[in-house]
């Protein structure tokens, strides 16, 4: 559950982002979402974290997006996906 804090979260880690019980953020800290290939996740103010994904795009048919390029790079780079054709 990213950026849910439970009430004893909230006063064990004031002001961190607790996303699992081994990831612990800092305010202003950004990771790669674990649970994804390719997000990521920011911790804001007061222990709320923010998760920016790729979002969603459109291809006019007969194309359409395949596996993505580079999940190694950071995000947004490992957004990058394959365009394919039919």
């Amino acid at each position: 559950m990213v950026g849910r804090l439970s009430g004893q979260d909230k006063i064990e880690f004031p002001g961190k982002c607790v996303i699992t019980p081994s990831i612990i953020l800092n305010s202003g800290v950004r990771i790669k979402d674990p649970n994804h290939d390719c997000r990521q996740i920011v911790c804001g103010l007061n222990g709320l974290a923010l998760v920016q994904g790729c979002g969603v795009h459109t291809l006019s048919p007969p194309c359409y997006f395949g596996d993505y390029v580079n999940l190694d790079l950071d995000y947004p780079m490992c957004c990058e996906r394959m365009v394919l054709c039919d």
